[in-house]
């Protein structure tokens, strides 16, 4: 019988003030049920059902009994005390689904006993297989993703896979480079351009040229052949040397009289777009008209707890540019053939040695033409394989 109450609910209340027993009367010819009935001091206390309680006024105004509700009590009250709260408790039940969801999902790849192999290029393998952030745990297939891994990277020897809660950890080992031996082969020591011989520092070879000798470019400077007259033999070698030398350079710079520069207009837009997994939602509705514009895009992950969500905002910034000729005057034009001729004084070896620079300047109709020619000291040593007939 309490399970039942329970289920329909009870309403408790006391009736002072009249003549109780009209009361009680009333209230058996109008049907209504009254439990845990009581009377103190002439004040009835009762109990009845929802439906009891709603006649049980009537009842009450015949005999002259102010009716009081002293407690409520059931199912249906605690679930009227609940629906006044149901933001609260569906905003619970979608978190616990949503964290359900979460924890049957991978977060996080991380990437271990790699040294030779960047992390990029594993996950790329993981993409091109659907293994992304946001991947269902059960849809993760061991085999699959290790025959793709040995065949789209072969420096992997070996690899397995753990599942760390919401984190994907690939484990891996690296084929063992064996040690190159130097290459069998012979050659000679030719020059890498024209110049005067200055010193030659043999190691191995033979040497045909010396001090104070001009040179071409590709001639043989020193012989990876060996000639012993007297026992007439000859031994092959890979020839190794030092050949310094005086040396000619030669860099032309033309800067020209007009030209077309990009110029920033002032005018610029801001684009925000939100990923969620692989959907792109763009935060605006047009996009700048530009002819011609500087774009720059910044990527802010989601991250919580160190764990990056597959949720980012991208935020693209548009910067307006026009093309303009501008007169270039000579002093202009100046610094920027120095510039580049910066530049080309970078491509030397770092032991190269500038003896001194000469500096010519000529104009055409449309350009100022810079003329440097440098005087170098450098090794000019460059090897040559020699083709030997089995």
């Amino acid at each position: 019988m309490k399970l039942i109450h329970f289920f329909f609910g009870l309403i408790y209340f006391q009736a002072s003030g009249g003549f109780s027993e009209r009361f009680i009367n009333l209230c058996r010819i109008s049907k209504i049920r009254l439990y845990n009935l009581s009377e103190d001091n002439g004040v009835l206390f009762a109990a009845t059902t929802i439906r009891g309680f709603k006649k049980i006024r009537n009842c009450a105004k015949k005999s002259g009994m102010r009716v009081r509700v002293v407690s409520k009590k059931g199912l249906p009250f605690i679930y009227a005390g609940i629906s006044a709260r149901n933001g609260i408790f569906i905003g619970a039940a979608v978190m616990c689904f949503l964290l359900f969801f979460y924890s049957r999902c991978i977060w996080r790849i991380d990437v271990k006993g790699n040294e030779r192999i960047k992390n990029e290029t594993v996950i790329s393998v993981l993409e091109q297989n659907s293994v992304t952030l946001g991947t269902m745990k059960k849809d993760i297939n061991n085999d699959k993703l290790k025959l793709s891994l040995y065949e789209k990277i072969p420096e992997i020897a070996w690899v397995n896979f753990k599942i760390d809660g919401s984190r994907l950890v690939v484990d891996l080992r690296e084929v063992t480079k064996k040690p190159k031996k130097e290459a069998e082969n012979y050659c000679n020591i030719v020059a890498s351009t024209d110049g005067i011989i200055k010193k030659v520092v043999l190691y191995d070879g033979q040497a045909l040229l010396r001090e104070g000798e001009a040179v071409k470019e590709g001639q043989i400077i020193v012989s990876g052949i060996k000639t012993y007259e007297n026992a007439r033999l000859n031994t092959f070698h890979h020839a190794k040397a030092e050949v310094y030398a005086y040396t000619k350079r030669r860099k032309i710079v033309k800067i020209a009289k007009n030209r077309k520069v990009s110029e920033y207009t002032g005018r610029e837009k801001r684009l925000k777009t939100i990923k969620i997994f692989r959907l792109k939602i763009p935060l605006y509705l047009f996009t700048p008209n530009f002819k011609s514009a500087e774009v720059s895009t910044l990527e802010k992950p989601l991250v919580i707890n160190g764990v990056r969500l597959p949720v980012s905002i991208y935020q693209t910034q548009a910067r307006e540019r026009r093309i303009k000729t501008k007169r270039t005057d000579f002093s202009s034009a100046e610094i920027l053939a120095r510039s580049r001729e910066r530049e080309f004084r970078h491509s030397f070896k770092e032991s190269t040695k500038i003896i001194k620079v000469r500096k010519k300047v000529t104009q055409s109709k449309d350009f100022y033409i810079f003329t440097y020619v440098y005087l170098l000291y450098e090794d000019i040593a460059r090897t040559s394989n020699i083709e030997i007939e089995k």
